[in-house]
């Protein structure tokens, strides 16, 4: 079973290009049109890509499991709010290649698998660059923040503390790894257009098969939520050969993925 992010989007355009996407979603939405696939449901972004123009080959190479949940057209900006299997679909990838001149702007967040990103650089739709989940004395609590001072004041605050320092918080989660209580910060990743998230994969001395690994820790991570999460880019795919290299005793091979597909291997 998928754990389910929700992914917010921000299309800058021309009115007619955009007229044309909400249209579009407009008419599945509301049942004007049939979804192009048997069994497929009217919220699923396919739908949305195959009736702009997107080709057989292009459905089949492209992850678009993801599923639209309210849009709106307002001030020239169309906003989407879609939930995606396990992270980013490639609905935004496929929606460019389909009409080159809009810029999509996301955030995506599911905090079991720790996905937590946005290409917005500038903070110019999505500012939040924290996000807190906590059970303390038996209340949940969770928030965004835009800095590391607000967030590190709303967790002093949820302890009832004037202020906390990190170490301070560190000694905390530290206390109470045996009780129900917990306090997760989550970062936000920030990502550059056309760069990918992915998880490390590795596999080593006395392993078959790769696993989901904490570089941090030098360990598996034993679930994914604790597995590394890096921009699959040059310089990451550079940094991991060479801890492959540095390594070279203990056989490390490391792996990018997502969506279970292989992205990078090192040699």
């Amino acid at each position: 079973m998928a754990n389910w992010a929700s992914t917010s989007y921000r299309i800058e355009g021309s009115e007619r290009e955009l007229r044309k996407i909400f249209n579009v979603i407009e008419d599945f939405m509301k049942e004007k049109r049939k979804p192009v696939e048997q069994n497929a449901s009217e919220e699923w972004e396919g739908n949305i890509v195959k009736a702009l123009g997107a080709t057989k080959e292009q459905m089949e190479k492209y992850y678009l499991r993801g599923f639209i949940e309210e849009y709106e057209m307002e001030d020239n900006i169309l906003s989407i709010e879609a939930e995606e299997a396990w992270g980013l679909t490639d609905f935004r990838n496929l929606l460019k290649q389909l009409i080159p001149n809009i810029t999509i702007y996301y955030l995506v967040i599911e905090t079991d698998d720790n996905v937590f990103a946005t290409n917005d650089t500038q903070s110019k739709y999505f500012s939040e660059r924290f996000y807190v989940d906590s059970f303390i004395n038996g209340d949940y609590y969770s928030e965004y923040f835009s800095t590391e001072k607000e967030t590190m004041k709303y967790i002093a605050k949820i302890l009832e503390k004037k202020e906390i320092s990190k170490e301070e918080l560190e000694n905390w989660k530290k206390e109470h790894k045996d009780s129900e209580e917990y306090i997760s910060i989550h970062e936000c990743a920030i990502v550059e257009d056309g760069i990918m998230i992915c998880y490390v994969y590795a596999k080593f001395i006395g392993n078959k098969n790769f696993k989901a690994f904490d570089i941090k820790n030098g360990r598996e991570a034993g679930n994914l939520i604790y597995a590394t999460i890096v921009e699959d880019s040059p310089i990451t795919r550079e940094r991991l050969q060479r801890l492959a290299d540095l390594n070279k005793k203990y056989s490390f091979i490391f792996q990018l993925r997502r969506n279970n597909k292989i992205y990078f291997q090192t040699k």
